[in-house]
């Protein structure tokens, strides 16, 4: 209980300290009090100095600049920019179904497919017997026919010498009048016969040149050069140039495309096709080689739309053809905004 009394008697407020005066502030001396004042003025010279340092400075890059002389940045060329890209796909322009101009078995098939070959080359050869024996027969009526002249020529020449010997009889009043008579119808009789005879010759002549281009038709031959795409027919087939006797008989032999002739079509929608023209240029992406991409132009436009589809054929060829390029290829072109020069 002592040590309690103790503490509170510490705690006590000391009244007569608290009616005592303040102490004064203790005085600064004068130089504390000028020292922050010379040192700001030190450091504004200082700042001073280094301002007009800077402007000195910027002067001098000023005039550098101004003195330099301009360069001129000459325009770099851009790549032409697609405006419309379409999809399509390699066409032949000069392809052919070669078919025979008559009806007939087929003995041989002189091309396979694949094969490139050249304008002229057989490539199949139609049964013609028949053909050769109306060859044949067609020579021995013309033979036939100039033996008829043959003979009525020698006839005429007998009867112009009749003729001749009445009228030298009736010249002199030996003759009959009906035998100078006869033997003048003789000799125009034979005259007639003659004109028809020379006419059959001429048929004669004309069935021997149809049978003759009839026995040519039986060989097949290439109309133009080309690579032989499909064949259609083998030997021993019935070949005919309509369509006949249900599923025995072939309207053609083969395929033939001209690889020379190669293009792009691609069909282009009707909202776009006002920026497609002939000659402008293009850029051609086959799927089957998308890192060799080719440089073409524009064709042609054809003049008329596909009403369901509402798109325009538009043709694309190529600039350069090369091996690679083949019929039905699936392709993408770029058309670009400048026709090419």
């Amino acid at each position: 209980m002592a040590d309690v009394a103790d503490k509170l008697r510490r705690l006590r407020i000391d009244s007569a300290a608290m009616r005592r005066p303040a102490a004064a502030p203790e005085p600064v001396p004068a130089t504390r009090r000028r020292v922050p004042g010379a040192a700001v003025a030190a450091a504004m010279m200082v700042l001073a100095a280094a301002g007009a340092g800077f402007a000195a400075g910027r002067a001098g890059e000023r005039s550098q600049v101004a003195a330099a002389p301009p360069v001129v940045v000459a325009p770099t060329p851009t790549a032409p920019v697609a405006s419309v890209v379409a999809a399509g796909h390699v066409v032949a322009r000069r392809q052919a179904t070669i078919a025979a101009p008559v009806t007939g078995r087929i003995d041989h098939v002189e091309v396979e497919e694949g094969q490139r070959i050249a304008a002229g080359t057989v490539i199949a050869r139609i049964d013609d017997a028949a053909a050769a024996a109306q060859v044949d027969d067609a020579a021995a009526s013309l033979r036939a026919a100039h033996a008829e002249i043959d003979r009525l020529a020698a006839r005429r020449r007998e009867a112009a010498a009749t003729q001749l010997r009445f009228d030298t009889l009736d010249a002199r009043g030996f003759a009959r009048g009906a035998d100078v008579a006869r033997a003048a119808a003789d000799v125009a009789a034979i005259d007639a016969e003659l004109v028809r005879a020379r006419a059959l010759v001429d048929v004669g002549a004309a069935g021997l040149a149809g049978a003759r281009v009839t026995l040519s038709r039986m060989v097949i031959r290439a109309p133009f050069s080309g690579v032989v795409t499909r064949l259609s027919a083998q030997p021993g087939e019935i070949i005919s140039p309509v369509s006949g006797g249900g599923g025995f008989t072939r309207t053609g032999i083969c395929t033939i495309v001209d690889m020379d002739s190669l293009e792009v079509e691609v069909d282009v929608s009707e909202a776009q096709i006002a920026a497609i023209r002939p000659g402008q240029g293009a850029a051609i992406s086959l799927d089957a080689y998308p890192d060799r991409p080719y440089a073409g132009r524009v064709l042609a436009v054809v003049p008329i739309a596909d009403r369901a589809r509402a798109t325009f054929r538009v043709r694309v060829g190529f600039d350069r053809i090369d091996a690679r390029l083949m019929p039905e290829m699936a392709a993408r072109i770029a058309f670009q905004d400048g026709a090419r020069t």
